[in-house]
């Protein structure tokens, strides 16, 4: 005896194992929003420095703190040129004086704002793992220490997967899988 079409039993198993990898392809996938958003808003961090040392004529330290799922960038106009940030010592007596100014924040770029979704896996500028580097007036990259700013930053979401914002010696950035 033949039968045409297909049993309710064979049609629920069917509709079972779509649901599953439907399932699974949510998972694997529910941080991307969150790593694309991370790479763009680390990409904005650091072209406002960028800007900032071009508008203010005066180099800009961008400091990359990776401390795993607490991974942090912050950027600071440099008065003093030193790479550090401080505050201006006009009167070289040592002490923070009113008037004196300090190095100002220009705010940065956290990974917690991701929901543990994505952190920092690695900072390398200037041929080295430096953990910053500077913009400097003419808008040009250069680490603290004097060499070239070339490099890149790397994230990476919790499926492992990694972004990276590359930042040539020219001071052009762009982001890409690594």
């Amino acid at each position: 005896m033949k039968h045409a079409g297909v049993t309710l039993i064979e049609m629920l198993v069917v509709l079972m194992v779509i649901g599953i990898l439907a399932g699974l392809t949510t998972y694997i996938n529910l941080d991307r929003p969150d790593f694309n958003r991370a790479g763009a808003d680390l990409l904005g961090t650091l072209q406002k420095a960028r800007f900032e040392a071009v508008r203010q004529n005066r180099p800009v330290v961008v400091n990359f703190v990776i401390t795993g799922t607490a991974s942090t960038v912050q950027a600071f106009v440099d008065l003093n040129d030193n790479g550090v940030k401080d505050y201006l010592d006009v009167d070289g007596n040592g002490l923070h004086d009113v008037g004196e100014l300090g190095d100002s924040a220009l705010g940065g770029w956290t990974s917690t704002e991701y929901r543990g979704a994505v952190s920092l896996s690695e900072a390398a500028f200037g041929g080295s793992l430096s953990q910053s580097f500077s913009w400097q007036p003419d808008g040009t990259p250069g680490t603290t220490t004097g060499s070239g700013g070339q490099g890149r930053v790397v994230l990476v979401n919790r499926q492992g997967q990694r972004l990276a914002v590359s930042l040539s010696g020219a001071g052009l950035l762009s982001a890409g899988i690594p």
